[in-house]
């Protein structure tokens, strides 16, 4: 009875956090945060695996679906959607979970969300059972035995969108190049934390956390490639926000790539850096421990909202040196002309590389039109350089003409600029998020 009811729960929480995914367009991240509010802790572990695992598999799980519904899934009432795609989820991935449950507690918030419609969701998910009892599905892509021919069936096995997974074929090579970043890409993150070095550092928050009953180590890399400790860590357990040392200002969440682009960029004590394109805050708040809190900062986000999130960041770090300003990245800004000795520029992209986080980028449309707004963030940013200083535009993404096409073409547009590094992180390879970086130093004239 224990099980069923914080399973009950967790299931309604999950309903509601992809209803309002689907039908509001929210990010899984953010309505999960805000429904998990006031949620018992026993029920988190099990909402994020449904509400991630379902978004992450959506093609897939609509793929099977389709084979027993007789009016396409797309004239589908949305509730009832939701509902299969999470009944499925649990057939297919949760072994955890009894079929039974899964398809009678899909059934029992059919008769709160979906009135009149159980039946149909009763008799659509038993159908799948009985396809699975029957060997008809894998749970998983079987792997690279039976690599998928075609671009089309690489997407519906891995759950992407076609045109992703067209893309990545020309760019990255063959289908089996594409399918290791595809499985990376599927895969469950690692919670990643990273010490606040101006109070301590990550061996101390190791033990600390150790101590409060969670599993924590020390990050490494023996390969020699990816260089952390002794400013990073690795958590597992529920409730790490909730610790004091969060409300202290010990450590912020974030992923070792996006450490390693913020990192790239050599800030030091003393010095003037503006970052653009800067909430929630978290590069920002690398710099100023690179320059050990002395220096200057200037912080820029288009939307006043995510302004007070940098100000809220760098307060709760006890950070000093950050002024965050609401600007549009692409208008000049005189008073800060030739003034900065180097210049982050964290560009809104497509977020491909963050698929692991953020599921729901894999169904989102081709955005032509972001290379050009890039570019002009780039332009405008690249203005803030001083003689001898450094730019550094970054992206987390896995996308050529958002990466290297805007940075050449920047490159070839102003003479004075010239490329020193360059770096794409993929999942596969480093581990990390997917991101990509390019460092320019600017010369005299």
């Amino acid at each position: 009875m224990i099980w069923c009811a914080v399973m009950d729960e967790g299931r309604r929480v999950a309903f509601l956090v992809l209803r309002d995914v689907e039908a509001k367009g929210a990010y899984v991240n953010l309505s999960l945060r805000a429904q998990l509010s006031g949620v018992a802790v026993a029920h988190a572990p099990f909402v994020r695996e449904l509400v991630y695992g379902t978004v992450r598999w959506k093609r897939r799980l609509d793929g099977i679906l389709a084979q027993f519904t007789r009016a396409p899934l797309e004239k589908t009432q949305l509730p009832v959607l939701v509902l299969l795609r999470m009944g499925l989820y649990q057939l297919l991935y949760m072994d955890s979970v009894p079929d039974h449950a899964a398809i009678s507690q899909s059934v029992e918030l059919a008769k709160r969300f979906a009135r009149g419609r159980e039946g149909f969701v009763n008799g659509v998910l038993r159908s799948a059972q009985r396809m699975l009892r029957e060997g008809g599905q894998q749970s998983a892509p079987a792997g690279h035995a039976l690599l998928p021919a075609s671009a089309a069936s690489l997407a519906e096995a891995y759950s992407f969108e076609d045109w992703i997974v067209e893309m990545w074929l020309e760019e990255l090579g063959g289908p089996g190049r594409v399918e290791r970043l595809l499985a990376a890409l599927n895969e469950r993150p690692r919670l990643f934390l990273r010490a606040n070095t101006l109070l301590t550092d990550a061996v101390y928050l190791r033990d600390e956390f150790v101590k409060r009953g969670f599993e924590a180590e020390v990050v490494g890399d023996s390969r020699g490639r990816m260089q952390f400790a002794p400013t990073s860590l690795v958590v597992s357990g529920e409730g790490v926000l909730a610790t004091e040392l969060y409300a202290e200002g010990l450590f912020t969440v974030q992923d070792l790539g996006a450490q390693r682009v913020a990192g790239a960029l050599g800030a030091l004590p003393w010095e003037t850096v503006v970052d653009v394109c800067a909430a929630p805050g978290g590069k920002t708040a690398v710099l100023a421990q690179d320059m050990k809190n002395v220096g200057r900062i200037v912080a820029t986000d288009i939307h006043a909202n995510r302004v007070r999130l940098i100000e809220g960041e760098m307060k709760r770090l006890g950070i000093t040196i950050v002024e965050a300003r609401a600007r549009d990245a692409r208008e000049p800004w005189p008073a800060l002309a030739g003034q900065a000795d180097r210049v982050l520029v964290d560009a809104p992209c497509s977020g491909l590389g963050t698929a692991r986080r953020k599921p729901e980028v894999k169904y989102k449309p081709p955005q032509p039109d972001l290379p050009k707004l890039q570019l002009e963030i780039l332009t405008a940013a690249s203005a803030f350089v001083k003689e001898g200083g450094v730019l550094l535009y970054a992206t987390c993404t896995l996308v050529k003409r958002e990466n290297e096409g805007v940075a050449q073409g920047f490159l070839d547009g102003n003479s004075l600029f010239e490329k020193v590094g360059e770096e794409t992180l993929f999942p596969d390879e480093a581990g990390t998020d997917g991101f990509y970086y390019c460092l320019m130093k600017k010369n005299s004239g």
